[in-house]
């Protein structure tokens, strides 16, 4: 089995998302669930290393949520108004 790290970004993880991931030999469209969190897994079967059978290995994508390098003024205002939010008491 073959495992490969993604970043994706807070939005993508709490909203979901398609993402295109570079995979052994070709580039495939992800879909990423809602909610995903960093460290969680997305298991896709037959992308992996090809084994002796000749059948392929699965490929586990791993998430790891980044913030962007740069963030615009708005993007910047939004996450401050989501960080309001987070202290009105949306746990």
């Amino acid at each position: 089995e073959l495992e490969k790290t993604i970043d994706i970004y807070p939005w993508q993880a709490a909203l979901g998302d398609e993402v295109l991931v570079p995979t052994l030999d070709e580039r495939l469209n992800v879909k990423i669930p809602a909610g995903i969190q960093t460290g969680g897994k997305l298991r896709l079967a037959a992308r992996g290393y090809p084994a002796k059978s000749g059948k392929r290995g699965a490929l586990s994508l791993v998430a790891r949520i980044v913030n962007p390098a740069h963030m615009s003024a708005d993007m910047t205002a939004l996450y401050e108004q989501l960080a309001a939010l987070g202290k009105t008491g949306v746990k």
